[in-house]
């Protein structure tokens, strides 16, 4: 088969100018261990540089006690390519993700919206990285299953099973734990049909390599 390419757009909250308070610091972590696990699957990650949101307000997202968790965090979501224009995913780098009762790791440090859509976006916290000891270095590898190509759970269970979709959430402060590097040729098959997943130009010969 030939490679493909996927768009990532981070999404740093703070200024560019501010390198002791804007969020990111997981990148460089999260990047490592997404590129080892999609390029089984002849998946090429396009990182553009970050951009910012200068409002310190989303740097921590706090579940609510009841409704939407992340109410007030989809109008920032909106103001990235909401329909999805750019054949990109926007990757929002949060401080921490909370639940209700301000303890981190909610959500396992990571979350999908639109999952194997052109709007799809992923947002992953900081904590994964800094709070987590091993660090919860495959939760962008993760999510970007999630997103590429709706490699989801419960329904894909027997497929995630023992690799890098398997869920590891914990309940909150716990960290969620460390996805594994692992990947199956079912899921090589739904990301490389993702909308978002381009044949790459000029065309690259690659064999896919999972794992199973």
């Amino acid at each position: 088969c030939n490679k493909r390419t996927v768009c990532v757009q981070p999404v740093f909250i703070g200024t560019g100018a501010d390198n002791a308070n804007k969020t990111g610091g997981s990148l460089a972590d999260l990047k490592t261990k997404a590129e080892a696990v999609w390029s089984k699957c002849c998946v090429e990650i396009d990182w553009k540089d970050p951009v910012y949101v200068n409002n310190n307000a989303y740097k921590t997202l706090k579940k609510k006690a009841s409704g939407d968790a992340y109410e007030d965090f989809r109008s920032l979501l909106k103001e990235r390519d909401e329909k999805g224009t750019d054949d990109c995913i926007e990757v929002f780098f949060v401080s921490n993700i909370q639940d209700s009762a301000g303890a981190n790791h909610d959500d396992g440090d990571g979350d999908t919206f639109g999952s194997g859509t052109r709007g799809a976006k992923i947002i992953v916290a900081d904590g994964a990285i800094t709070g987590c000891n091993p660090k919860a270095d495959g939760v962008l590898a993760h999510e970007l299953g999630h997103a590429m190509g709706r490699c989801n759970h419960p329904s894909d269970k027997a497929a995630a099973a023992g690799t890098c979709m398997e869920p590891t959430g914990n309940a909150p402060p716990n960290c969620p734990g460390v996805n594994t590097s692992l990947v199956k040729e079912v899921q090589c098959g739904k990301v490389s049909k993702g909308p978002l997943v381009k044949e790459k130009d000029p065309k690259t010969p690659c064999c896919r390599n999972p794992d199973t």
